[in-house]
């Protein structure tokens, strides 16, 4: 029984560090697609705005548009330019350091797609998620399994026992054959240094499973709320903010192609509708993020989650010892 205890507890182990490692990968893909889609961004305001700085420079040319302001279209369109080179680099630095993660080399074949978007959010009931299914909290349960029956290896030492043989003893130069016993030293002291570290050992993987899960729970209830208000806060921007600013750039094209000038509120509106784009895929990588957090939190699956009906497992620290030591 010991040495499967021992056999799980490795296993549990294993189970852990890979769930850690998953996670971490769909934390990276998520930050190389964010970053991505800020490239991509980037890109469409360049080419928006480098198609007006022709357009101005020829009103400008005709008197319809002072030079002033067909000057910004063209700053504006060098400053993007700029900045498309250090987007180039993120984007390059979070590929690597996804393909590190999963094990593949710089150069290897590797085609991805991105998506930032929260993982199970819709009809998701937030406030039943828990941690029962977390692997480290089965780990650190196996580990209190693995000190139980330690203990109770020591506990049985108290009582060793009898062994019986044969004896040869010598008798005013006669031999004699009998039959003898013994009991190891043990006996002496009933084991009660074996037995105190056993205890004290299970007391501290008992005191690891306690504190780890109320982490977790606090951990739990803290990705819980920030999910919810992230998720209210892209549905604001989505829904709201930014057809209002869309609405405003078409607006401004409209005027200036009439010739009534507004180049000024153009490019305004460009820039504007352009962060608008900016903050939305921040909240949404936010939000893909804590929902990826309660789902590592949560666990894989259902494997090591306990009875919904009780609080504990049935052989979690929590739930008592059934091995008690002789005193």
């Amino acid at each position: 029984v010991y040495k499967r205890q021992v056999y799980e507890a490795r296993l549990l182990a294993i189970i852990e560090a890979e769930w850690k490692t998953r996670h971490q990968v769909r934390l990276a893909w998520l930050e190389w697609s964010a970053a991505k889609v800020r490239l991509d961004q980037q890109e469409q305001l360049i080419d928006t705005i480098g198609t007006l700085v022709d357009a101005t420079k020829k009103l400008a040319d005709a008197g319809e548009l002072p030079a002033t302001e067909a000057g910004l279209f063209a700053i504006e369109h060098m400053q993007r330019r700029y900045e498309l080179r250090r987007l180039h680099g993120k984007v390059e630095v979070a590929e690597q350091r996804l393909r590190a993660l999963m094990g593949l080399s710089p150069k290897a074949p590797l085609q991805l797609n991105p998506q930032v978007i929260a993982v199970d959010t819709d009809g998701v009931n937030l406030e039943k998620r828990s941690v029962d299914g977390s692997p480290t909290l089965a780990r650190l349960n196996q580990a209190y399994e693995v000190a139980e029956q330690t203990l109770l290896r020591e506990v049985r030492k108290q009582y060793p026992d009898l062994t019986i043989g044969p004896v040869v003893e010598s008798d005013e130069g006669q031999s004699r054959i009998g039959v003898g016993g013994g009991i190891p030293l043990p006996i002496l002291n009933a084991n009660k240094q074996g037995i105190a570290e056993g205890k004290a050992k299970r007391e501290l993987a008992r005191a690891a499973y306690e504190t780890e899960y109320e982490r977790l729970t606090g951990t739990l209830a803290q990705t819980q709320a920030k999910a919810k208000a992230l998720t209210e806060e892209r549905e604001l921007v989505a829904d709201e903010m930014a057809p209002l600013v869309d609405a405003q750039v078409t607006r401004s094209r409209k005027l200036l192609d009439l010739g009534e000038g507004g180049g000024l509120v153009l490019l305004e509106s460009l820039v504007r509708a352009y962060e608008t784009k900016l903050h939305l895929i921040e909240v949404r990588l936010d939000e893909a993020q804590a929902y990826a957090e309660l789902q590592y939190l949560a666990g894989p699956d259902e494997t090591f989650a306990s009875d919904p009906d009780n609080k504990t497992k049935p052989n979690s620290p929590s739930a008592g010892s059934a091995v008690e030591a002789s005193p």
